[in-house]
């Protein structure tokens, strides 16, 4: 009879704390807030970074949508700061037909790194289709140059990372550049 009480006695406790539970938790968009693109965008993807030489930030985005139920996907949605709190949107880094002559006519552009590289701005950035197969998802890293980071944008007409056939069909994955210069001067690309 002991044995059949304590299991009465479980039941009861677990009962009494599966119906006085916490509530449950709000939805993530009531509890988070992307302080960065919440004033002119729902989501800004891969975010990007840098100060300019007028003093403000500067902030660039994966090709989205910039809010849900848009159609269209923004170029590289560039937004402004002076304080890192409160952003502008100020345009696309490319216009819609803009593209380098080894990108495909629907490519999207991930993932941009932008960096002052000798005297320009330099934006490293995923090219997800290319000319260089019929695959759909032949990525290479592209580079674009312009004087300042509200730019005009230029693409380079060669990547520089072309795609990379991978061993079993298909094309690897060359997407998410990061450049780095290291210490003694030498540039990498990551």
């Amino acid at each position: 009879m002991g044995h059949l009480h304590r299991g009465g006695v479980l039941a009861a406790v677990l009962t009494l704390l599966l119906t006085t539970a916490a509530p449950a938790p709000a939805a993530a968009a009531d509890r988070y807030r992307n302080p960065v693109s919440a004033g002119f965008a729902d989501t800004f993807a891969d975010p990007a970074v840098v100060r300019g030489d007028d003093g403000l930030w500067y902030a660039f985005g994966t090709s989205d949508p910039l809010r849900v139920g848009e159609r269209q996907a923004h170029r590289v949605p560039i937004a402004r700061s002076a304080d890192l709190v409160d952003w502008t949107y100020v345009g696309d880094a490319f216009a819609p037909d803009q593209r380098p002559s080894f990108a495909a006519p629907g490519a999207a552009f991930w993932a941009p790194d932008v960096r002052r590289v000798a005297g320009r701005w330099v934006m490293y950035v995923t090219v997800t289709d290319t000319t260089v197969s019929g695959d759909t998802f032949d990525t290479a890293i592209g580079a674009a140059t312009a004087p300042t980071p509200a730019g005009p944008w230029t693409f380079a007409d060669t990547p520089v990372v072309a795609p990379r056939p991978g061993g079993g069909g298909g094309y690897l994955w060359t997407i998410d550049p990061s450049q780095f210069t290291d210490s003694d001067g030498r540039s990498y690309l990551y």
